[in-house]
């Protein structure tokens, strides 16, 4: 971590949660995966100390208190403390779902065993896909995501729920597995505010509108919407750090 880094994070308030200058001074080192993409406006997990991580990539205005390492962060989003997605997948249509049937390591054990070859060897992939998730989004303490689902725009997940499936936009989930427990609002208003696209748009922007009243909201959105513009998008990327340290 370089002063000019440093200064560029602050600058672009890609911050610490909960945000503060210092919490930057106080890193020494930050490290982040090749393809992390992330908007200015954004709140991490920087825990201080000699390797601070920046492992997820997220949009505007999206705070987390996890790292979701690799995983896609949609606008908006209010990520809590202990989310984490599930581990490396295992099959369950072979004799054994161990990793002695796709491992190298246990290839190797067993010539030094004494076997002359090693049959149950069978090629699997056991990396899932990272999770996806949408815009407006609130994923609650201690949530475990099953690798490869989507979650939908202004989802729930409730604290401790497994989500092992796709979570359709404004459905609220709780439970393990996780079950759909109700939607946040009728259908007729979930299809408006998915038709704004509000998270699109600047905070600056958002500013002039009032979001205790959905249907209000929607009305006022649609007939400003001719006057407004969606916010530039430009990630920071890998190459903009590096340029920076």
């Amino acid at each position: 971590m370089t002063p000019r880094l440093r200064d560029f994070l602050w600058e672009k308030r890609i911050v610490p949660k909960p945000w503060r200058t210092k919490g930057l001074d106080r890193i020494k080192s930050l490290h982040f995966p090749d393809d992390l993409e992330v908007e200015p406006y954004t709140r991490h997990v920087f825990r201080p100390g000699d390797g601070a991580m920046l492992l997820s990539s997220s949009r505007h205005m999206t705070y987390q208190h996890a790292q979701l390492a690799g995983s896609r962060i949609g606008a908006f989003c209010s990520i809590a403390r202990g989310v984490e997605e599930m581990g490396d997948t295992h099959p369950m249509d072979r004799v054994t779902s161990h990793s002695l049937g796709y491992g190298s390591y246990y290839h190797q054990m067993a010539l030094e065993l004494g076997a002359e070859e090693y049959r149950p060897w069978s090629a699997y992939n056991a990396r899932a896909p990272h999770v996806k998730i949408g815009n407006d989004v609130w994923i609650g303490a201690q949530a475990m995501l099953k690798g490869g689902i989507t979650i939908g725009d202004g989802a729930v997940i409730g604290a401790r729920s497994v989500v092992t499936k796709d979570v359709p936009p404004y459905a609220v989930v709780v439970g393990q597995p996780a079950r759909i427990l109700r939607h946040r609002f009728a259908p007729e208003i979930c299809a408006r505010l998915l038709a704004t696209r509000w998270w699109d748009y600047s905070l600056g922007d958002l500013a002039r509108f009032s979001f205790d009243d959905p249907l209000a909201f929607c009305e006022a959105f649609e007939a400003a919407s001719p006057g407004l513009s969606p916010r530039d998008v430009a990630p920071i990327t890998v190459a903009m750090l590096q340029e920076m340290a």
